[in-house]
């Protein structure tokens, strides 16, 4: 299981809710996961090509997925797991 950190620009998808725990494998799951139990967030998560966008950064543990095996990163009991969107403005 892993403690997934939802930023506050997601949280209105997930009732509020800033900490979830997922039960998961690797990055894909948890996304899975949170989809399936927060259809809200769906489309933030996974483009229409059913990959995670560019703009959200994902991190397990402080490292970022992108260097490392992307969603297929493995996520262990205890790992937390950060979403991270882009913020825009000026």
């Amino acid at each position: 299981m892993a403690t997934v950190i939802i930023p506050a620009a997601l949280r209105k998808y997930t009732n509020q809710n800033d900490r979830l725990v997922i039960y998961a494998h690797n990055v894909s799951g948890v996304i899975a996961e949170l989809a399936s139990c927060y259809p809200g967030i769906r489309p933030h998560l996974i483009s229409v090509d059913g990959k995670t966008p560019a703009f959200i950064s994902i991190f397990v543990d402080n490292h970022d997925v992108r260097y490392l095996q992307k969603n297929e990163t493995l996520v262990n009991d205890g790992s937390v797991v950060c979403i991270v969107p882009a913020i825009a403005g000026g």
